[in-house]
């Protein structure tokens, strides 16, 4: 092992790698998050490509998934 690398392996702690780990892998907020928007995603793909859920389903489709700009972009679609 190069020494700068045998250095930089020995001077860290456990402590230190998790909360590398933590910064870098998805929170539960962030896992919650996305599984939202891809079940937004999937019932828009269902309800537009099945005949079925088309019928069962139109009404209830949420066709814009929120986000921090969410209400500004429909104050501007009310202009248009």
């Amino acid at each position: 092992m190069h020494p700068v690398c045998q250095t930089l392996y020995h001077n860290t702690s456990q402590l230190d790698t998790e909360v590398v780990a933590n910064t870098l892998l998805p929170s539960m907020s962030d896992d919650l998050a996305l599984i939202n928007n891809i079940t937004t995603i999937i019932s828009r793909v269902l309800v537009g490509h099945l005949e079925y859920f088309k019928f069962a389903f139109e009404d209830t489709v949420n066709w814009h998934i929120k986000h921090k700009f969410y209400g500004e972009i429909c104050l501007t679609n009310q202009f248009w």
